[in-house]
């Protein structure tokens, strides 16, 4: 399976080792995202793209934007609401770079926690595009939790289809 983790600089905790053995790339913002998804997607895609941030919002993804202004994207029960635009056209584009069947793991404290949590996984699927799935964090995160294919770390993250 072709991964690829984009971690906030921020997150000193991630180990060299970590990002060499999983593909790791530092990000300040949504441009550098998916910069580093066109420069090194393989053909057909990624089978799982990891974000690593800092959340602690149930139900909302936090990132600098396209013009590195502080975007979000959350969601409610009748749709998605964004601080930008450029929040909207991000998970789009993103969407372009998982192929059929992959994943888009949101690696951030308690992001798909309660209602809110969910409503924001489900809304993401729809606007990465269909035959995708999406994950997020329930709880607090520690660099041992981002292993996607760790099962029995993953087991406590809710999906969508």
């Amino acid at each position: 399976m072709t991964r690829i983790l984009l971690y906030n600089g921020e997150l000193e905790f991630l180990t060299r080792g970590y990002m060499a053995a999983h593909s790791g790339y530092s990000y300040s913002s949504t441009d550098e995202i998916l910069g580093h998804l066109v420069q090194n997607a393989p053909s057909g895609g990624f089978g799982v793209v990891e974000l690593v941030f800092h959340s602690g919002v149930p139900g909302q993804v936090t990132l600098l934007d396209a013009d590195c202004v502080g975007g979000f994207t959350a969601a409610s029960p009748v749709g998605m609401v964004s601080h930008s635009s450029g929040m909207e056209n991000f998970w789009r584009t993103l969407g372009q770079y998982i192929r059929p069947g992959g994943v888009l793991s949101l690696n951030a404290c308690s992001i798909a926690e309660g209602r809110a949590g969910g409503h924001l996984l489900r809304h993401l699927c729809r606007a990465i595009g269909g035959g995708k799935r999406v994950c997020g964090g329930l709880g607090d995160q520690t660099s041992g939790v981002f292993e996607y294919n760790n099962a029995s770390l993953m087991r406590g993250y809710p999906y969508y289809f």
